[in-house]
């Protein structure tokens, strides 16, 4: 509780005083510093998200948006627009949010990154969902899920499977629901994942819950 919360916080200012001196510095090499500014705001987008301060995220992204786009580097936009994308989504802003995570998704595949792919089909899964677009967010989810495998990726299963889990769940596929859990409590299980094992709990007790069989979702 408290040390995460301490944790989360000690990461954040650390991001925020990197993100000033780079932002106040007088480039020697303008395009290396604008890229490593870049490359910061797309580490910062995870802390500020894990803290919740999607609405900072968004004006912070909205603000480099030109900056993102000028230093033409087309798995960085992907990132880029990723973060931003998942924000809005958080914020119910779902149609933004789907623009910019499909501008993220063809950016992925145009620069064959399996993390750039992987995280734009895992937060499309979300978006989607929310929209009412459910046979494409349970694709998004499961190629996301795919994907995962790949340590490229860089994507934790326990991750993806929030956004299967809502594409899922708002489909009503109950089977569907119950391998997902199954295969979480699994992995969790086979790497004393607790963030796995508790993602599993919760798949596998909404399963019960929507096949009305409430004493097993307690």
């Amino acid at each position: 509780g408290n040390h995460k919360s301490r944790a989360l916080e000690e990461s954040h200012r650390f991001y925020k005083e990197a993100f000033d001196l780079l932002s106040q510095r007088t480039a020697k090499n303008k395009e290396e510093e604008e890229t490593l500014l870049i490359d910061l705001l797309n580490e910062w987008a995870f802390a500020l998200a894990y803290k919740g301060a999607f609405s900072e995220l968004i004006e912070l992204f909205k603000a480099h948006e030109g900056l993102a786009e000028s230093i033409h580097d087309k798995e960085r936009l992907g990132m880029f627009y990723g973060g931003l994308g998942v924000a809005l989504c958080m914020r119910e802003e779902f149609t933004e949010s789907y623009t910019y995570l499909r501008k993220s998704l063809e950016l992925g595949e145009q620069t064959k990154s399996p993390k750039v792919t992987g995280h734009a089909c895992f937060r499309l899964a979300l978006t989607c969902a929310n929209l009412g677009y459910l046979d494409e967010a349970v694709k998004h989810g499961e190629r996301a899920r795919d994907l995962s495998a790949d340590p490229k990726a860089d994507l934790p299963l326990y991750r993806v499977a929030f956004g299967l889990f809502t594409a899922y769940w708002y489909r009503g596929d109950i089977r569907k629901l119950r391998e997902l859990g199954t295969g979480l409590l699994d992995e969790g299980r086979k790497g004393s994942d607790p963030r796995c094992l508790a993602m599993g709990e919760i798949t596998l007790g909404n399963s019960h819950m929507s096949a009305g069989n409430f004493l097993s979702a307690i």
